[in-house]
């Protein structure tokens, strides 16, 4: 993240591509939530800060836009509404349990 706050102000691809690596979708949950969940409390915080960074730095509008994005669907969400991966079925129950949850 160091590097792609230097390069901010570039045409450069790195700064893109460490924000679109941060931002959530649902199609690449099986992907990304693994990793996100490894990160501790401070390195959240450091992402958050990074992002809201990104967002506010009136270079690139389509880069402040993708940090918003990323901050929207994951960094920003209290914990608890974060997405996960576990898949709850329509009726409560989850995949591959035997009780609903």
């Amino acid at each position: 993240m160091r590097r792609a706050l230097e390069l901010l102000e570039t045409d450069l691809w790195f700064p893109d591509s460490v924000v679109f690596h941060l931002t959530y979708a649902h199609d690449s949950r099986s992907h990304l939530l693994p990793r996100f969940t490894l990160l501790d409390a401070v390195q959240q915080n450091a992402i958050v800060a990074f992002l809201e960074y990104v967002r506010d730095h009136p270079g690139d509008k389509y880069r402040s836009q993708a940090a918003a994005e990323a901050l929207t669907s994951y960094w920003a969400l209290p914990v608890a509404k974060r997405p996960t991966d576990q898949i709850l079925l329509l009726d409560g129950w989850r995949k591959g349990k035997s009780t609903p949850q």
